[in-house]
């Protein structure tokens, strides 16, 4: 799931996938 949210550190599993994809 490549949700464009914020990538902030305590945030559900997915904002892993953010993370990843953002940068």
């Amino acid at each position: 799931m490549n949700l464009d949210a914020i990538p902030v550190g305590p945030n559900p599993p997915w904002d892993i996938n953010v993370v990843i994809e953002i940068p």
